[in-house]
Formats: C-alpha cells, sequence, structure tokens
C-alpha cells in the first residue's frame, strides 16, 4: 500500500464508527479514568470488608479496564493534537 492510498483510507475513517467513538472518548480526561479505577479498587475493598467476597472481586475487575481506557484516551487525544503522528501512522499502514 503507497503513502497515497494509506492517506485515503485514514481520511475515510471519519465516516466510521471507531472514529466517532475516538471523538467521544477524547472528550473524557484521562483522570477521570484514573479515578473510576481507583473508586473501584476502594469499592472492592469495602465489598471484601463486609464479607461480600465475590461482588469484591467483580467490583475489582473493573480497575484494569478503566487504566486502559484511560491509556487509550491520552493515545487518542495525542493523536489529535500531533499531525507528525498521524503521518507515522500513515507509514505503518
Amino acid at each position: 500500500m503507497n503513502s497515497t492510498t494509506a492517506a485515503r483510507a485514514l481520511d475515510s475513517c471519519a465516516s466510521k464508527p471507531c472514529c466517532s467513538m475516538d471523538q467521544s472518548i477524547a472528550k473524557i480526561s484521562p483522570d477521570f479514568w484514573i479515578a473510576a479505577a481507583l473508586g473501584s479498587i476502594g469499592l472492592s475493598l469495602m465489598l471484601k470488608l463486609n464479607g461480600k467476597r465475590d461482588d469484591s472481586r467483580f467490583v475489582g475487575d473493573w480497575a484494569a479496564p478503566f487504566l486502559l481506557l484511560g491509556v487509550y484516551t491520552k493515545l487518542v487525544k495525542l493523536e489529535q493534537r500531533s499531525p507528525a503522528l498521524e503521518g507515522s501512522r500513515t507509514q505503518i499502514l
């Protein structure tokens, strides 16, 4: 795939659902996701101390996806701010 074809593929991305999702996620601060992860860990601890072991594990499992969403949000924001990253993305394709 040459760079012109790759550039056209990136331009057509605006009409895809993944790009609208990227734009929606970029509106949320990565700090929110970190706070959500810490909150789920705290809630998990409280549930564990109250003897609700299964509920504690369920809520505790939320921390990793929240942290991944924070990293994803940060990457989306960096990509939107830096045109140099878009050029490197074109080269990868």
